[in-house]
């Protein structure tokens, strides 16, 4: 995708998320001109390689937030709404699966808020070591 590109407008239906392959983009709110042709606008973020962008519109399920500019060129690679969904409900039910292992094998883990027991569920990894090892 070209520098100086919208990859999406404030208000859009959400539609796709785009991965950052190469490039990098501005995600900003509030564009607006004035009469002298003025451009304004409230950068938010600056997404990065490796980064997602759009993806706030599919887990909410709602409207674009801000707009999406590729600042340089870009090579990004898409995410569909109806993949997303897919993606999202595995990811859920192995954080499900992690946070009952967890609650098992760790005293009071279930003591702790849910946001919590998401959090570190998400990052957790599970190694299953040989006794040879």
């Amino acid at each position: 995708v070209p520098a100086g590109e919208l990859l999406f407008n404030e208000g859009d239906h959400s539609e796709r998320a785009y991965i950052i392959l190469s490039g990098s983009v501005v995600i900003f709110t509030g564009l607006s001109h004035d009469p002298s042709g003025h451009i304004d606008a409230e950068v938010l973020n600056l997404v990065r390689v490796g980064e997602v962008v759009g993806e706030r519109g599919l887990i909410s399920n709602s409207k674009r937030s801000a707009s999406a500019l590729c600042r340089e060129n870009c090579l990004l690679a898409t995410i569909s709404a109806q993949d997303f969904k897919v993606i999202k409900t595995i990811m859920q039910k192995d954080v499900k699966d992690k946070i009952s292992f967890l609650c098992r094998v760790l005293p009071n883990f279930n003591t702790l808020a849910t946001s919590w027991q998401e959090n570190l569920a998400y990052h957790f990894e599970q190694i299953t070591y040989s006794r040879n090892q």
